[in-house]
């Protein structure tokens, strides 16, 4: 079973990433850098454009509560948000902003992933400030819903299981 787990959050990311090349950023897969004590750390996902670098976390977990995704997704971000800096040195003093992406293992899409979409479907890099604005809500407004005729397209990639 943990095989299938971790084949299936790898599919994700993948998809993730193959989805963002086309919108013109490089995207990274298990991107690992050193911390100041000199601890390996690998990220799910870094998409690079311009200026701007995302670390994305997916995380697939089961809805046993209302929150479950939101705890996700606030954990993500925690883990990762202290080594901001050291991720903006590694990739040439990039502005860096930490995503957390939780999906429900049932296909529930939680909705706090409009932020990091917004980002990934913006077509500038110079109006996202900072991930604390992003995450807190800040100036960025939520997509509609995927099934809302405002809904920006998606592109129809197929990908075999």
């Amino acid at each position: 079973m943990q095989r299938v787990r971790i084949a299936r959050h790898y599919k994700l990311c993948r998809l993730l990433g193959a989805e963002a090349e086309t919108l013109g950023w490089e995207a990274h897969q298990e991107w690992e850098f050193r911390t100041r004590s000199g601890v390996v750390r690998r990220l799910d996902l870094v998409l690079v454009r311009g200026a701007l670098a995302l670390v994305i976390d997916v995380t697939v977990r089961f809805e046993f509560a209302p929150d479950t995704l939101a705890v996700a997704e606030r954990q993500k971000v925690d883990y990762y948000s202290p080594y901001t800096n050291q991720i903006a040195t590694k990739l040439d003093g990039r502005k860096v902003l930490v995503f957390g992406f939780p999906l429900g293992a049932r296909g529930l899409w939680h909705e706090g992933n409009y932020k990091a979409t917004t980002v990934i479907l913006s077509r500038t890099d110079s109006e996202h400030t900072s991930s604390s604005e992003i995450v807190g809500g800040g100036h960025i407004p939520p997509l509609p819903p995927p099934n809302s005729p405002n809904h920006p397209p998606i592109s129809s990639t197929t990908s075999s299981s």
